[in-house]
């Protein structure tokens, strides 16, 4: 039994492994911010000294995360394209590791996944996105496995605070969103499982901590995690503005149904649904993703994963055989199913690739429509910084606009919201008044932009670099 229970589960490890790598291996690239977490990586500059952003927000948004890809670089020589790879797999098999070390059926995790990316497709895209927010839902999975060590009536051993703090911990140093880690706190103490919420709560208080310490900047560490949320959505009126995590999620319909059929199948009390704080979890990331998506794609639809597979597995052993032929049999089924499912290039969601049009920019004879050393390039089109500083993280200019438009010059974010309004030749005034020579605006168009005050150059079939001209020198 221990050699059958010892086989399934490499299998089920190997297509952790081989999942990102046919997805990868169709040409996939993610779209946006792993692209820049390999740049700033292979860069070794501040984000001082790439983007041009407010005075309050100096320190770098990703510390843990930016020192572990920067150890990779400087130790094994990796290109930015090599890191965004490894970012893809390394995390996605951080993401299953949790369920297929702790379940004893493993299989039960696949089947869950396979009706997650059936039902919900924009949460199995999120999973190959090589971002470090993976980190938190693999950590979130595990307590989502574990919590009733948490919730014994004796203290809890040792190893099991360590085990939790340190978690909590390397998820906060490596993705600085730690005050949402109070969401699944919450959903504990809505359970009726008082003393599991408040023993996270410490552990969550003694990680953050010590991810603090880890930066060597404690107190900015913590003031700058929580104003990010403040500056993102402060001065919006338009969810459109936002990034698409951030705007409401249409609610999910079809996993609603099928996540109400394992309700109806595993025929369990009321109160028993209730006081299980990873069915709570879920319910109350749903009801919460219609204010933000990421309430349901960071944490409801993990836990919905885990509840689903935490069923199956009781399904399993409850009336499935444990006979060696028949048990590995089905294992291999849903380590295919699940394989097939995710890997399914449907839509082209996997061979779109990186937005090539900016590539034009970083050709030899367009050299001139950059910015000169140390200017500053202002647009409108948050892909052109991550195609162009993923590509060329050494460039000595900066960028007006970055991966988060919250940490924008106030002057600079207002230029930006007016421009995602209406394109109109006005709304760049205030920037065109700031450039100099050494800056470009570049702007994406079928036909030259009407603003004035500036020189244009076409790059491309679709975009315009604009400069000032020097002033003439006076005799």
């Amino acid at each position: 039994m221990r050699h059958l229970s010892f086989t399934v589960r490499c299998l089920a490890l190997a297509v952790a492994l081989l999942i990102p790598l046919r997805i990868l291996g169709q040409g996939y690239l993610p779209p946006d911010d792993a692209l820049r977490h390999a740049g700033k990586a292979v860069s070794g500059k501040a984000w001082t000294e790439i983007l041009v952003l407010r005075p309050d927000f100096q320190m770098d948004s990703h510390p843990g995360w930016h020192a572990l890809l920067g150890l990779v670089h400087r130790v094994f020589g990796a290109s930015a394209h090599t890191l965004v790879l490894l970012s893809v797999i390394g995390l996605f098999v951080a993401f299953c590791l949790p369920s297929l070390i702790v379940l004893r059926r493993p299989e039960a995790f696949y089947v869950a996944l396979a009706a997650m990316a059936l039902t919900e497709p924009p949460v199995l895209r999120r999973l190959f996105l090589g971002r470090p927010f993976e980190m938190t839902m693999a950590v979130l999975t595990l307590l989502c496995l574990c919590w009733p060590a948490l919730d014994t009536a004796d203290r809890p051993r040792w190893p099991v605070w360590i085990t939790a703090t340190v978690a909590l911990g390397l998820t906060a140093w490596i993705h600085p969103s730690w005050y949402l880690l109070a969401f699944p706190a919450l959903c504990f103490f809505l359970a009726r499982r008082p003393r599991a919420g408040a023993r996270l709560l410490a552990c969550l208080a003694g990680g953050v901590l010590l991810a603090a310490i880890l930066t060597g900047h404690p107190w900015d560490f913590l003031v700058q995690s929580l104003a990010h949320p403040y500056l993102v959505f402060s001065g919006t009126t338009m969810s459109a503005t936002l990034a698409t995590e951030f705007q409401p999620y249409p609610g999910a319909p079809i996993f609603v149904v099928l996540f109400l059929g394992f309700v109806w199948w595993r025929a369990k009390p009321w109160g028993v649904l209730v006081r299980d704080p990873v069915f709570v979890l879920t319910v109350a990331g749903w009801l919460f993703g219609f204010l933000s998506a990421r309430f349901w794609l960071d944490w409801g639809a993990p836990a919905a994963v885990v509840w689903i597979s935490l069923e199956i597995q009781e399904a399993l052993e409850s009336r499935g055989s444990a006979e060696a032929r028949p048990r590995l049999g089905l294992a291999a089924v849903a380590c295919l199913t699940a394989f097939l499912v995710t890997t399914a290039d449907v839509g082209g969601r996997f061979t779109q690739l990186l937005d090539r049009s900016y590539a034009a920019l970083l050709t030899p004879e367009a050299a001139h429509t950059l910015p000169d050393p140390g200017g500053i390039l202002y647009t409108d089109d948050l892909a052109l910084f991550y195609s162009v500083f993923y590509r060329r993280p050494d460039l000595p200019f900066r960028y007006v606009l970055g991966y988060e438009p919250g940490l924008m010059r106030p002057e600079d974010l207002a230029v930006y919201r007016a421009a995602l309004k209406a394109r109109t030749p006005d709304v760049y005034a205030p920037w065109i008044a700031r450039m100099t020579p050494a800056d470009r605006l570049i702007l994406r168009a079928n036909t030259r932009p009407p603003v004035e005050g500036l020189e244009w150059v076409q790059v491309g079939p679709t975009l315009w670099s604009g400069r000032v001209l020097a002033a003439p020198s006076q005799p």
